[in-house]
């Protein structure tokens, strides 16, 4: 009998010590990895108006941002400066705050989960320059 117990606790560690393995290398760092970020509309914290565009960022672990807007031929490049904070699974809440620049303009880009969700906010405003406030809710994300 103690053997059969034995057994089945020793099968019960090996199946646990399987499915943390299976579960970490698809857990996306995003300090450290490629990961493409949806979003379905984006709000102008300025004007307090919602456009209905969609599209995705990609990160570029603690490196770089693009941002792609879904049916416009644009892609803005930010480079980054720096970052802020620590996260290491975008499944968990978290947040990492990028310094960096773009077109010349410095600015800051959040992306957090918290209890809300996914969310990014690109914060380049400036008093005296037409420079963008805007919030994504982020839907969905992939580890490239």
């Amino acid at each position: 009998m103690k053997r059969c117990h034995m057994r089945l606790l020793a099968a019960l560690f090996c199946l646990m010590a399987l499915q943390g393995n299976a579960q970490g290398p698809d857990s996306a760092d995003p300090t450290t990895d490629t990961i493409r970020w949806y979003y379905g509309d984006i709000r102008s914290v300025i004007r307090s108006e919602r456009v209905n565009i969609g599209g995705h960022f990609v990160s570029y672990g603690s490196k770089q941002l693009v941002w792609i807007q879904d049916g416009i031929d644009r892609t803005y490049t930010f480079d980054v400066i720096g970052v802020e904070g620590e996260w290491h699974n975008a499944s968990k809440e978290g947040s990492l705050i990028y310094k960096a620049t773009c077109l010349e303009v410095d600015g800051t880009i959040r992306i957090s989960r918290q209890r809300k969700g996914l969310k990014i906010e690109l914060d380049f405003s400036h008093p005296d320059k037409q420079t963008p406030r805007l919030d994504f809710d982020v839907t969905r994300y992939t580890k490239m």
